[in-house]
């Protein structure tokens, strides 16, 4: 089964490397109720799937942390055929933008860097205090 996928994008719909360009969903509203039309499909080049070369490149939830970035959209992609993938990214033959996730924006993503910032001083410094014998022993 295929995980949710992202894509995140400029405003404009051109990708964080600078290369590609994606149609963004339109949003309309039906029966009062907020509706995307998905964009156009974006295809690989022909030829085998490489990471960084040939493929359309997308992310699971859990690899967003690390293309996140201040002035962008987040899609929901769909995609077709089998990925190459490492840590970090998948790359697929097809993908499109299908809706724009509402919540993603420049302050949701600064307050998400704080809490990060925050669990990681808290999780890790006690550690750190105690391996530099700063803790505590009584």
């Amino acid at each position: 089964m295929t995980p949710t996928l992202y894509k995140i994008l400029r405003y404009d719909g051109s990708t964080l490397q600078g290369y590609g360009h994606w149609q963004l969903p339109r949003l309309s509203i039906e029966d009062g109720r907020p509706t995307f039309e998905p964009g156009a499909w974006v295809e690989a080049a022909p030829g085998p799937l490489r990471l960084c070369a040939n493929g359309v490149h997308v992310v699971s939830a859990d690899q967003l942390f690390q293309w996140a970035d201040y002035g962008t959209l987040l899609c929901l992609v769909q995609v077709t055929g089998r990925p190459v993938r490492d840590a970090t990214k998948r790359a697929y033959r097809k993908a499109r933008a299908v809706a724009i996730v509402p919540g993603w924006t420049d302050v949701s993503l600064r307050a998400w860097a704080y809490e990060c910032a925050d669990r990681a001083i808290r999780v890790h410094a006690a550690a750190a205090m105690d391996a530099a014998g700063l803790l505590y022993q009584g």
